[in-house]
């Protein structure tokens, strides 16, 4: 079943489909018009198993007691020494916001490749 917090939110599926991620297409129907309608998500864990597998990108969330919410990272797999892990300052509320910035961080660093 398709809940939109599970997917990447369109600005990274865009993204993850000019880096070359495969974006499987779901068919909807709008019960105004009962016209099938064409949507293209990815899922948020397609998305991390791309960026792991692919480009050698851990991108995660963890939950921060201290400050009792989620925070976003990423971290190169392929030079993990060198790269360290960078994560993201902001809080999020829910493991998929977080998930899903971190997501759209690793995509900022491979566009700046």
């Amino acid at each position: 079943m398709f809940a939109e917090k599970d997917y990447c939110d369109t600005d990274n599926c865009i993204a993850l489909g000019e880096l070359g991620c495969p974006i499987p297409k779901y068919a909807t129907i709008n019960i105004h018009t009962k016209e099938k309608e064409w949507k293209m998500w990815i899922s948020l864990y397609d998305a991390q198993k791309w960026l792991r597998q692919e480009k050698n990108i851990e991108a995660n969330a963890s939950f921060d007691k201290k400050d009792d919410g989620w925070i976003a990272f990423i971290q190169r797999l392929d030079y993990p020494d060198l790269y360290g892990t960078d994560v993201l300052s902001t809080v999020y509320n829910t493991y998929e916001t977080a998930l899903n910035e971190s997501i759209k961080q690793a995509i900022n660093v491979l566009k700046e490749e």
